[in-house]
Protein backbone atom coordinates (compact mmCIF):
# COMPACT_ATOMS: atom_id res chain seq x y z
CA UNK A 1 0.00 0.00 0.00
CA UNK A 2 1.59 3.15 -1.11
CA UNK A 3 1.06 6.28 1.80
CA UNK A 4 -0.12 9.10 -0.02
CA UNK A 5 1.60 12.64 1.27
CA UNK A 6 -0.91 15.40 1.80
CA UNK A 7 0.37 18.75 2.04
CA UNK A 8 -0.49 21.12 4.57
CA UNK A 9 -2.00 23.47 1.73
CA UNK A 10 -3.91 20.56 0.62
CA UNK A 11 -5.27 20.02 3.57
CA UNK A 12 -6.81 23.39 4.10
CA UNK A 13 -8.52 23.65 0.88
CA UNK A 14 -12.58 24.05 1.28
CA UNK A 15 -13.06 21.62 -1.59
CA UNK A 16 -16.13 23.95 -2.64
CA UNK A 17 -16.59 23.08 -6.60
CA UNK A 18 -17.23 26.91 -8.02
CA UNK A 19 -20.38 26.79 -10.74
CA UNK A 20 -19.79 30.72 -11.09
CA UNK A 21 -22.77 33.00 -12.34
CA UNK A 22 -21.37 36.72 -13.08
CA UNK A 23 -24.79 38.54 -12.93
CA UNK A 24 -25.74 42.25 -13.91
CA UNK A 25 -25.56 44.96 -16.48
CA UNK A 26 -23.57 45.30 -19.71
CA UNK A 27 -19.54 45.53 -19.97
CA UNK A 28 -18.61 45.18 -16.54
CA UNK A 29 -20.29 41.86 -15.70
CA UNK A 30 -18.74 40.78 -19.07
CA UNK A 31 -15.16 41.33 -17.79
CA UNK A 32 -15.57 39.71 -14.62
CA UNK A 33 -16.99 36.65 -16.10
CA UNK A 34 -14.37 36.69 -18.64
CA UNK A 35 -11.83 36.52 -15.12
CA UNK A 36 -13.63 33.87 -13.57
CA UNK A 37 -14.22 31.67 -16.65
CA UNK A 38 -10.12 31.30 -16.82
CA UNK A 39 -10.57 29.04 -14.17
CA UNK A 40 -14.06 27.88 -13.17
CA UNK A 41 -17.28 27.17 -15.14
CA UNK A 42 -18.78 30.48 -15.56
CA UNK A 43 -21.98 31.93 -16.88
CA UNK A 44 -22.55 35.43 -17.82
CA UNK A 45 -26.30 36.51 -16.99
CA UNK A 46 -26.58 40.60 -18.26
CA UNK A 47 -29.58 41.51 -17.59
CA UNK A 48 -29.46 44.05 -20.51
CA UNK A 49 -29.75 41.42 -23.01
CA UNK A 50 -31.03 38.24 -21.14
CA UNK A 51 -34.79 37.72 -21.27
CA UNK A 52 -36.65 35.61 -18.70
CA UNK A 53 -36.62 31.98 -19.75
CA UNK A 54 -32.73 32.59 -19.73
CA UNK A 55 -33.01 32.91 -15.61
CA UNK A 56 -33.25 28.67 -15.62
CA UNK A 57 -29.89 28.58 -17.19
CA UNK A 58 -28.09 30.22 -14.29
CA UNK A 59 -30.09 27.67 -11.68
CA UNK A 60 -26.88 25.58 -11.65
CA UNK A 61 -24.49 27.98 -10.37
CA UNK A 62 -23.33 27.95 -6.63
CA UNK A 63 -21.72 30.84 -6.71
CA UNK A 64 -23.28 34.54 -7.89
CA UNK A 65 -21.26 37.21 -8.29
CA UNK A 66 -23.81 40.55 -8.44
CA UNK A 67 -22.70 43.56 -10.76
CA UNK A 68 -23.31 47.11 -10.13
CA UNK A 69 -22.38 49.56 -12.93
CA UNK A 70 -20.33 52.55 -11.12
CA UNK A 71 -22.60 54.94 -12.83
CA UNK A 72 -25.53 54.10 -11.32
CA UNK A 73 -23.36 53.62 -7.43
CA UNK A 74 -22.22 57.12 -8.50
CA UNK A 75 -26.03 58.45 -8.98
CA UNK A 76 -26.74 58.31 -5.29
CA UNK A 77 -29.41 55.92 -5.80
CA UNK A 78 -30.26 54.81 -2.60
CA UNK A 79 -30.59 50.90 -3.77
CA UNK A 80 -29.45 51.00 -7.53
CA UNK A 81 -32.18 49.57 -10.07
CA UNK A 82 -30.09 47.12 -11.79
CA UNK A 83 -29.22 45.88 -8.34
CA UNK A 84 -32.79 45.79 -7.33
CA UNK A 85 -33.39 43.35 -10.80
CA UNK A 86 -30.18 41.37 -10.15
CA UNK A 87 -31.44 40.65 -6.41
CA UNK A 88 -35.44 39.49 -7.74
CA UNK A 89 -33.32 37.18 -10.50
CA UNK A 90 -31.35 35.62 -7.95
CA UNK A 91 -34.12 35.47 -5.29
CA UNK A 92 -35.86 33.40 -7.76
CA UNK A 93 -32.82 30.81 -8.26
CA UNK A 94 -31.10 30.49 -5.29
CA UNK A 95 -30.91 27.32 -3.14
CA UNK A 96 -29.35 26.18 0.07
CA UNK A 97 -25.52 26.60 0.83
CA UNK A 98 -25.47 28.71 -2.45
CA UNK A 99 -22.83 32.13 -1.99
CA UNK A 100 -23.56 35.57 -3.61
CA UNK A 101 -21.19 38.38 -3.60
CA UNK A 102 -22.23 41.60 -4.00
CA UNK A 103 -19.22 42.89 -6.17
CA UNK A 104 -19.65 46.53 -5.91
CA UNK A 105 -18.37 49.51 -3.82
CA UNK A 106 -21.68 50.01 -2.54
CA UNK A 107 -21.41 50.40 1.74
CA UNK A 108 -22.28 46.54 3.50
CA UNK A 109 -25.05 48.36 4.84
CA UNK A 110 -27.47 48.60 1.51
CA UNK A 111 -25.91 45.19 0.91
CA UNK A 112 -27.30 43.95 3.71
CA UNK A 113 -30.92 45.78 3.82
CA UNK A 114 -31.89 45.67 0.26
CA UNK A 115 -30.36 42.82 -1.37
CA UNK A 116 -30.49 40.34 0.78
CA UNK A 117 -33.38 41.18 2.31
CA UNK A 118 -35.11 41.09 -1.40
CA UNK A 119 -33.31 37.82 -1.88
CA UNK A 120 -34.49 36.74 1.66
CA UNK A 121 -38.47 37.60 0.57
CA UNK A 122 -38.12 36.03 -2.92
CA UNK A 123 -36.33 32.55 -2.13
CA UNK A 124 -38.20 32.33 1.59
CA UNK A 125 -34.31 31.23 2.09
CA UNK A 126 -32.41 32.91 5.43
CA UNK A 127 -29.52 34.74 5.06
CA UNK A 128 -26.68 33.17 6.40
CA UNK A 129 -28.25 29.62 7.20
CA UNK A 130 -29.68 28.11 3.79
CA UNK A 131 -27.18 30.69 1.56
CA UNK A 132 -24.38 32.95 2.50
CA UNK A 133 -23.53 36.15 1.23
CA UNK A 134 -21.26 39.40 1.65
CA UNK A 135 -19.87 42.05 -0.41
CA UNK A 136 -16.54 42.84 -1.97
CA UNK A 137 -14.55 46.03 -2.48
CA UNK A 138 -15.36 45.76 -6.14
CA UNK A 139 -12.49 43.90 -8.61
CA UNK A 140 -11.23 47.37 -9.74
CA UNK A 141 -11.19 49.01 -6.97
CA UNK A 142 -8.41 47.35 -4.46
CA UNK A 143 -7.23 50.23 -1.87
CA UNK A 144 -4.04 48.83 -1.35
CA UNK A 145 -2.07 47.48 -3.80
CA UNK A 146 0.00 45.17 -0.77
CA UNK A 147 -3.66 43.23 -0.02
CA UNK A 148 -5.04 40.84 -2.01
CA UNK A 149 -8.56 41.04 -3.63
CA UNK A 150 -9.08 37.86 -1.13
CA UNK A 151 -7.94 39.34 1.87
CA UNK A 152 -10.16 42.02 2.13
CA UNK A 153 -13.07 40.14 1.26
CA UNK A 154 -12.55 37.87 3.75
CA UNK A 155 -12.24 40.95 5.69
CA UNK A 156 -15.47 42.36 4.57
CA UNK A 157 -17.82 39.39 3.85
CA UNK A 158 -19.90 39.14 6.89
CA UNK A 159 -20.50 35.41 7.22
CA UNK A 160 -19.03 32.45 8.59
CA UNK A 161 -14.92 31.48 8.82
CA UNK A 162 -15.56 29.16 6.30
CA UNK A 163 -17.55 30.86 3.60
CA UNK A 164 -14.88 33.34 3.84
CA UNK A 165 -12.30 30.87 2.97
CA UNK A 166 -14.34 29.49 0.10
CA UNK A 167 -14.93 33.19 -1.40
CA UNK A 168 -11.02 33.70 -0.46
CA UNK A 169 -9.73 30.64 -2.23
CA UNK A 170 -11.98 31.88 -5.51
CA UNK A 171 -11.03 35.21 -5.49
CA UNK A 172 -7.54 34.24 -5.18
CA UNK A 173 -7.40 31.90 -7.40
CA UNK A 174 -7.90 34.39 -10.58
CA UNK A 175 -6.89 37.61 -8.85
CA UNK A 176 -2.66 38.46 -8.16
CA UNK A 177 -1.94 40.43 -5.18
CA UNK A 178 -2.85 43.61 -5.66
CA UNK A 179 -5.90 43.00 -7.44
CA UNK A 180 -4.18 42.02 -11.20
CA UNK A 181 -5.18 39.58 -13.17
CA UNK A 182 -3.53 35.91 -12.43
CA UNK A 183 -1.90 34.73 -15.01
Amino acid sequence: MNNIKINESEEELSYFEPRVCVIGPGGVASDLAQLFSARYQTILFDTDRAHQHDIEKIRHCNFYVVVVPPQEEQNNHPYPPSLMQVCEILGKVISGGNIVVCENTLNTAVNEEACISLIEKISGLTCHNDFFAGCSPGWSNVPNQLQSVGEIIEQRFRTTPEIGKIVHEIYSAVMAPGGEIAS
